[in-house]
């Protein structure tokens, strides 16, 4: 069995363990998120294969960025082909499997702890992309708590509200309504 169906395999078993993954395990991605503006994030990403990180300036670029990423290295794999009406320009190049070994092994590797944002700083680890979009957990490094999520659309809005400071809770991947709804009980009384 080859180096990376090994690593798949591993992956694989961690991931049903939900908002208790060992981070430690698997391939992180670390968010900084250093400015939240117009009810977007702009920061900066690091990974074993970004080591001197990469800006982004909104939600979008991040999970552009992160989503080549996954598809160069092929891991997680993605359950559906990309389609397009129109034709891109720059199509990812998937690597060979030398290069993915070297930047898994990096990943792995790579220090969580190298850098933090201005306002937020998060350690995310993709599981699986099934359905069109991402499942998995991401770790709040200031709060300590894991929030599972089951789109690349909730881990925008779990990022959103923790670097705005909105979530209550944590672990169990659950917003509070109040986060929701910038509402509190108190105000509705």
């Amino acid at each position: 069995m080859d180096e990376k169906r090994k690593f798949d395999n591993l992956h694989h078993s961690l991931a049903g363990t939900g908002a208790n993954t060992d981070f430690s395990a698997g391939l992180n991605y670390v968010i900084c998120v250093d400015e939240l503006k117009d009810a977007d994030i702009k920061g900066r990403l690091y990974c074993g294969c970004l080591p001197q990180g990469k800006g982004f300036s909104c939600s979008e670029e991040l999970i552009i960025c992160i989503d080549d990423i996954m598809d160069k290295i092929d891991f997680p794999q993605s359950t559906l082909d990309k389609k397009s009406f129109v034709k891109k320009k720059g199509t990812v190049v998937k690597l060979s499997e030398k290069e993915i070994t070297e930047v898994m092994e990096k990943m792995k590797n790579f220090n969580t702890d190298s850098a933090a944002g201005d306002r937020a700083t998060f350690v995310l680890q993709v599981q699986f992309r099934q359905n069109a979009s991402w499942q998995g957990v991401v770790k709040s490094v200031e709060t300590d708590e894991t929030h599972s999520f089951k789109s690349a659309l909730e881990l925008v809005k779990i990022i959103d509200e923790i670097s705005a400071g909105k979530v209550a809770g944590g672990s169990n991947g659950l917003i509070s309504p109040e986060a929701i709804t910038g509402n509190s009980e108190d105000e509705e009384k």
